[in-house]
Formats: structure tokens, C-alpha cells, sequence
């Protein structure tokens, strides 16, 4: 399989994945092993398709690797947020619902568990309109993704607990499902804001004038959505870590994050937390949740997996995250899926082969020739006048970003 730009297949390829409508998701508009011919190809584009997966001899070896269509425990996830999210107005979690969730994320773990390979990661992985239970499904799938990566990390800042309870990620992954769930509660304040780059851009505006009471007012209604959610969750009785997450994933490493920790503590907690006094779980789950905002323009469309990455490890965003976490996910999430068609700035085109953790920008790559076994394999991290220039017909050199080389942050820690 081969993902390409729509405008790089040609009539008589056939479809290695079905395509599903941008708008929406759950409206399959070619099934897999169709042939396309240019009206089909004419009607992807006018739909809005970008991208499509289609049958390759040069790429078929890869065929094994890789997991294009939504997985099993991913669509459950999806389908019990948005069944939940449909009662959310009445601003009731049972505990039927958590039943629910703790089996979702459990089939999740054990998913991502028994078969690393699903992290065609770097796909959009909420692919379709972008509504916020697409983006808290996706959040979740994420955020167990990095925590799985992160198990020893995760024990020693749970110090508290036995190793076998620290590790447990479950909480983790119900709380990133229900990240946002105080948004749609009959109680939240109407705003505009949609997410915390929106809510940048208001703090930006502040400058003293008369509008900077609209401005505030503003930023405390989205602020207020946090609480909200966490008052949810402890009427449902939920797992304290998971009520932790939804409480203060949008705390920052410097402070500088919401909400006021006196609103839910009774003065006994003052102000924003900061550090490591901010669980974990949340600090996960904070990093993700830009993370996948950004894969979106503010107009809700759809930005390359590496532009995304390429701005949250700008210094735009220093000092938000915990560096551990951050590091993480840099080296977690690929900016280039396995099997993308890509054009190296020397011209030729390739496929991507296998990622690279050290240097996520620079992976193992094939060129593109009929005649696989002879077919040149190029380790991009050993050629430095060699780099990726356009991917699935997107260009990307400007996106390309390159992380310290020594050991992960995380492993560097655990260490010393």
C-alpha cells in the first residue's frame, strides 16, 4: 500500500483502503479494491479528499506493517463518547457509563499493547469533521499511547502507590476521553473560544483598553469548562486520576494554565499548579490535547501530522509541558506515516520504510522502482544533503524540525 495525494493517482490504481467523507466520517465513499477511474478520482477531490491509500507492487512488502482502517477498540472508544455526549446536556455521568469507558480504554490498551504497529500515529487520526468527540477519541488514543511509552516514568512520579496500581493507565484514558465533556454541559457558558489557541489569541489582545473586560470574561468562561467537567465526574464517582485529568489538563509546566485550584479545594490550593504538582496524568494528557488542536487550522482544516508536530516543538509552546512528556511525543508520534509516497529534495520519490525516534524528521526511506529487492533503502539520518521535501503531495520542508541527538529525555532521566 502507497498513501499518495489525491492528485498523484492515476486512473486504473486500485484502492488499498476504503475513503471515507471528510465531513462525514461514518459515509464510505469508495470501498477497498475498487478501481478508480478519473471520474471517481474527479469526485474524491470535489469532496475533499487529500489523501488515499492504493495498491502498490513497489510498496507490497510493507502491506503487513500497516494498519490504515479505524481499529476496532478506536471505533468503540468513538462510538461511547458520542453516545454519551448526546446525554451530556443533562450534565450526567452513571456509573454505568464509567463501566463502559474503563472497558473502552482497557480494550485500547490491550489493542496498542499487542500490536505496536498500530500507530499509523502519524495518519490524522480523528480523520473527518473534527467534532470534539472525534478529537477526545483521538486525544485518548494518543495519550495511552505515550503513557505506554512512558510506564517507568509514570511509576516514579506515582511514588505513592505500588508499582502494579502506578502503572495502571485505565484512569488515564477515561479522563482523556472526557477531557472536554464540562464544554457541553447544560451549565457551560456560551463562548467562541474552541481551544487553547484560541484562548492564546484573547490572552494576546489584552492591552489595558475597555475591551479587555470582554476579553477576560471571555477567557474565564473557557476556563470554566474544566471545573465543570470535573464536578461531572466526581457526581459519577469516577477514579480520582481520572477526575484529575479532566480537572487540570490545561495546567501549564510554568503555572501559567487554568483553573484556580482554590475553586475546587476551598482555598486550601491557590492559584494555577505548576510542575510536578500537576498529576501526571494531566500533564499527558494537556501535551496531547495541543498536540491534536493543532493537527486542525483555527478553521478547522486539516494540517499535515508534521506541520503539527513541527509547532508544537517551536518555543512558542516552552514552558507549557513537562520536557519529559514533550520529548515524548516528539519522538512517539511520526511526522511521516509508514507507507507515505514522499519526493526527496534530490527529486526522486520514495516510500517511507520505518521511522526514526532519534530524528523523527529524518526515516528510513525506499526509492520507488518496480524491482523491490534492488530498490535503494536510504537512511536519512546518514545523508545530510538528503531530506524530505513533499509527502502525500504536501510540501513539507519548511515543517522539518531536529530534536538533541542523545537518549530520550525520559530514559536520560531514569537513569541518573
Amino acid at each position: 500500500m502507497l498513501l499518495c495525494s489525491v492528485n498523484e493517482i492515476e486512473p486504473g490504481m486500485f484502492v488499498a483502503a476504503g475513503v471515507r467523507h471528510p465531513a462525514r466520517p461514518e459515509t464510505e465513499l469508495v470501498a477497498r479494491g475498487l478501481e478508480l477511474d478519473g471520474d471517481m478520482i474527479r469526485r474524491l477531490q470535489n469532496f475533499g479528499v487529500s489523501r488515499i491509500w492504493v495498491d502498490h507492487d513497489a510498496t507490497r512488502d510493507l502491506d503487513s506493517k500497516l494498519a490504515v482502517d479505524a481499529s476496532p477498540a478506536r471505533r468503540a472508544v468513538l462510538d461511547k463518547l458520542k453516545e454519551s455526549f448526546r446525554e451530556a446536556s443533562a450534565a450526567t455521568i452513571s456509573a454505568a457509563d464509567l463501566v463502559g469507558y474503563r472497558q473502552s480504554v482497557m480494550d485500547l490498551v490491550c489493542e496498542l499493547t499487542s500490536n505496536r504497529g498500530l500507530a499509523p500515529l502519524a495518519e490524522r487520526l480523528a480523520s473527518g469533521s473534527g467534532t470534539m468527540f472525534e478529537h477526545s477519541a483521538s486525544v485518548a488514543y494518543l495519550s495511552v499511547l505515550v503513557a505506554l511509552e512512558l510506564e517507568t516514568y509514570i511509576v516514579k512520579q506515582r511514588g505513592k502507590l505500588d508499582a502494579d496500581h502506578a502503572r495502571d493507565i485505565t484512569a488515564l484514558g477515561i479522563g482523556a476521553m472526557l477531557h472536554d465533556i464540562g464544554k457541553l454541559t447544560a451549565d457551560a457558558p456560551s463562548t467562541r473560544v474552541l481551544d487553547v489557541r484560541h484562548m492564546e489569541q484573547l490572552t494576546s489582545q489584552r492591552d489595558g483598553s475597555d475591551a479587555d473586560q470582554d476579553i477576560k470574561a471571555e477567557l474565564c468562561d473557557y476556563c470554566e469548562h474544566a471545573v465543570l467537567g470535573y464536578r461531572m465526574l466526581e457526581s459519577a464517582r469516577a477514579p480520582a486520576s481520572a477526575r484529575q485529568v479532566v480537572l487540570g489538563h490545561h495546567q501549564r509546566w510554568d503555572g501559567q494554565g487554568f483553573p484556580d485550584m482554590s475553586k475546587v479545594t476551598g482555598g486550601r490550593i491557590e492559584g494555577a499548579q505548576q510542575g510536578e504538582k500537576i498529576h501526571i496524568f494531566s500533564r499527558i494528557v494537556g501535551a496531547v490535547d495541543l498536540l491534536e488542536h493543532l493537527m486542525r487550522d483555527a478553521s478547522g482544516n486539516e494540517r499535515p501530522v508534521i506541520a503539527a508536530l513541527h509547532e508544537f516543538h517551536s518555543s512558542k509552546y516552552d514552558g507549557w509541558f513537562d520536557p519529559v512528556i514533550r520529548d515524548t511525543v516528539l519522538r512517539k508520534v511520526p511526522p511521516f506515516a509508514v507507507g507515505s509516497r514522499v519526493r526527496l529534495s534530490d527529486g526522486r520519490a520514495a516510500v517511507i520504510l520505518e521511522p526514526n525516534p532519534v530524528q523523527p524528521c529524518m526515516p528510513i526511506v525506499r526509492v520507488l522502482e518496480n524491482d523491490v529487492e534492488s530498490a535503494q533503502v536510504i537512511e536519512l539520518a546518514d545523508q545530510s544533503d538528503l531530506m524530505i521535501v513533499v509527502c502525500a503531495g504536501e510540501a513539507v520542508e519548511q515543517y522539518l524540525f531536529f530534536l538533541p541527538e542523545e537518549e530520550p529525555l525520559a530514559k536520560r532521566i531514569m537513569l541518573a
